[in-house]
C-alpha cells in the first residue's frame, strides 16, 4: 500500500546517528551526494554502496524500514538501466550495450545510496531539529534578502507531508473501492481516469491542512520575532566533527583509490 512507501517517519532512538548534530547530518549528505558522481568506476561504487548498507546496522534501525527507499527509486533506476542497456553506445552483447550497462546500474547504485541516506536522515531526525538546521545552513542566503527562515520551514513542512498525504491517498482510496470503484482491474486507461478521480478531494484536502497549518503558526507568533528562542537549540559536539572528518575521509579516499587504479 501506499503506506509503505513513506520516506518521512522519525524513529526515535539513542543511537550514535541520532545524537549528532542534524547540521552534521545535512552537510554530511550534501557532501556524499556530491561525492557520488565523483566516482565512475564498479568497485569504488560497490564498497560505498555496501558501506552505506551497514549504517543502519549500527544505528538499530529495523530492515522494513528501509524498503521504501528501495522500493521508491526501482522503477527509476530500472527505466534508466533499460534506457542506458537499450541505446547506449557499442560494444554491444545481443543488442545490449555493454558500457550502457554499466552506466545504467552505476546510476542505479548512486540512486539507491542517496535514497537510503535519505531514509537514514529521516529516520535519525527530528522535525524540529531538521528545520532549525536547516535554518542555520540557509542562513548565507539572508545576506542577499532571502527569507532563509521561510525556506527552511517550507522545505521541512514539505518534508514531513509526504505521510500526511500519503495516508489520505490511501483513505480516498479505500473509500472509492468501498463504493465500487476497481481501479486495480481493467485496462490501464480506465484505471488511470478512476485515480484521477482522487485529485479533486485530496487537493481539497491539501487546502484545508494548509489553512489549519497557516492558522496554527499565526496563533503560535511565527514571524513576529527575528530572534526566536528555541527549547533545544542546537550544539555542535566534538563527535560531530569526527563523523564529519571521518566522511570526508572515506569519500576522498574512493575517488583518489579509483583515480590511481
Amino acid at each position: 500500500m501506499i503506506g509503505s512507501l513513506v520516506y518521512s517517519q522519525f524513529l526515535p532512538g539513542q543511537s550514535w546517528l541520532h545524537r549528532l548534530d542534524p547540521r552534521c547530518k545535512l552537510i554530511l549528505l550534501g557532501g556524499l551526494t556530491i561525492g557520488l558522481f565523483y566516482l565512475h568506476q564498479p568497485p569504488a561504487q560497490l564498497l560505498l554502496f555496501g558501506l552505506v548498507c551497514l549504517l543502519p546496522l549500527t544505528v538499530g534501525v529495523p530492515v522494513k524500514m528501509l524498503r521504501p527507499a528501495f522500493l521508491g527509486v526501482l522503477p527509476l533506476g530500472l527505466l534508466t538501466l533499460i534506457f542506458q542497456a537499450g541505446w547506449g553506445p557499442p560494444p554491444s552483447w545481443h543488442h545490449l550495450s555493454l558500457s550502457g550497462l554499466e552506466e545504467g546500474g552505476l546510476l542505479a547504485l548512486r540512486l539507491l545510496d542517496l535514497a537510503l541516506l535519505a531514509q537514514l536522515l529521516a529516520l535519525t531526525t527530528s522535525p524540529i531539529g531538521l528545520c532549525d538546521a536547516a535554518e542555520q545552513i540557509l542562513y548565507p542566503l539572508s545576506k542577499v534578502g532571502l527569507p532563509h527562515r521561510d525556506l527552511a520551514l517550507s522545505f521541512t513542512i514539505a518534508w514531513r507531508f509526504i505521510p500526511v498525504l500519503a495516508q489520505e491517498t490511501e483513505k480516498l482510496l479505500k473509500s472509492q473501492v468501498s463504493r465500487g470503484a476497481a481501479w486495480e482491474e481493467g485496462p490501464w486507461h480506465r484505471r488511470l481516469l478512476t485515480l484521477t478521480a482522487l485529485l479533486t478531494p485530496l487537493t481539497i484536502r491539501c487546502f484545508r491542512y494548509a489553512e489549519e497549518l497557516a492558522v496554527a503558526l499565526e496563533a503560535r507568533g511565527y514571524g513576529q520575532s527575528s530572534q526566536p528562542t528555541r527549547l533545544y537549540p542546537l550544539r555542535w559536539r566534538w563527535s560531530d566533527g569526527l563523523v564529519l572528518l571521518a566522511g570526508a575521509l572515506v569519500m576522498v579516499g574512493l575517488i583518489a583509490g579509483e583515480r590511481t587504479f
